[in-house]
């Protein structure tokens, strides 16, 4: 049952982003009720989240969201990315989670804000 909650975790996360991903959503499209998803998933909803795949949560729905969660994804995407590229201009950062610069500009303001914001990480 495990597994086949992360298919259909991926799935969902293709389709709608990461953070769009609901443990209630979830647990309707597999089958299970929703009080029983530890049972089927052997771990809680948040630990479930960390063990999928790197691959399938580097991405960013476009779809409107609470600016808060939006701002904390995106610097976690950042962060990671800056890490293998110290150098990244603001265009890399917004291509590589899949949004426009204006978006970035928004949250995060200067470069100079942006990366005082990723290494308080």
């Amino acid at each position: 049952m495990k597994n086949k909650l992360k298919q259909i975790a991926e799935q969902m996360i293709r389709e709608d982003g990461l953070i769009n991903l609901s443990r209630a959503g979830l647990c309707e499209r597999v089958g299970i009720p929703n009080g029983s998803f530890t049972h089927h998933a052997g771990c809680c909803f948040t630990e479930f989240v960390k063990d999928l795949p790197a691959g399938s949560t580097n991405y960013v729905s476009k779809k409107r969201t609470n600016p808060k969660m939006r701002k904390k994804q995106l610097l976690k995407l950042m962060g990671e990315y800056c890490k293998q590229n110290p150098d990244a201009t603001r265009q890399e950062l917004a291509d590589h989670c899949g949004v426009s610069l204006s978006l970035i500009n928004y949250y995060f303001g200067t470069m100079t804000q942006l990366r005082r914001a990723i290494s308080r990480l």
